[in-house]
Parts: structure tokens; sequence; C-alpha cells
């Protein structure tokens, strides 16, 4: 499975999840992920309320919201102001502290460690 696939299965519980299906909120994920936002940041905006913005202005009322409702949304300047300046936040505030921390320390290369021994004399 791809990273939008993973993340995407990982938030159907998202509040939102029911106005997209699968399918559009699997090309959401790949979408911010194209865009440069990592995995956390695009597991925090699809649990955002973005994605309800981006739905409740959908082109068809009636049915499911679509890529490009989504994408409208975040192509707009202000969406995009918005999410600059608070982004950092937002993951902070969905995904925890603990959750933040360690992703910040697999994202740093750790110093090579070289255990010497020496045989008993």
């Amino acid at each position: 499975m791809n990273r939008a696939t993973v993340i995407a299965a990982a938030t159907t519980d998202a509040y939102s999840f029911r106005h997209y299906g699968l399918t559009t909120w699997t090309a959401c994920a790949a979408f911010l992920l194209e865009r440069g936002l990592n995995a956390a940041e695009v597991t925090t905006v699809l649990y955002s309320k973005l994605m309800r913005i981006a739905a409740d202005d959908r082109a068809d009322a009636d049915g499911l919201a679509t890529l490009a409702d989504f994408t409208r949304l975040m192509d707009d300047a202000s969406t995009a102001r918005y999410l600059e300046e608070n982004l950092d936040e937002y993951v902070l505030n969905t995904l925890g502290e603990d959750y933040v921390a360690a992703a910040e320390l697999a994202a740093v290369p750790q110093p090579l460690r070289l255990v010497w021994s020496r045989p008993n004399v």
C-alpha cells in the first residue's frame, strides 16, 4: 500500500469522512503528500475542520465531496496562509506531544555508535 492509502485508511473515523468516501479521501491524502506535507500533517488536515468546510462548499450539494472541491479550498490563498500559520499547533493538538516528539526524533539522523571490544588478554 502507498502512503496515501495507509493514511486514509487510518483516518476513516474522522468526522468528515462520510462526506467523501474512501476513494476521494485517499485522493485528498495523496494531494496533500504531493504538496509536501508529511504524514502527521496530512493526518491532521484529514481530521480538521478544513475537510468539513470543503465538503460544505461542494459543487454537488446532494452528492459526495470531490477532490476538486477539496483542492479548490486548499488552493485558496487564505487557506494556505492559515495552514502555514497554524499547522504545527494543529499537529500537536491532534496527535499529541508524544507523537510529535517521536516523529521529530525519527526524522533526525541518529549518530552512529561504534562499540569497540577488546579480546580478554
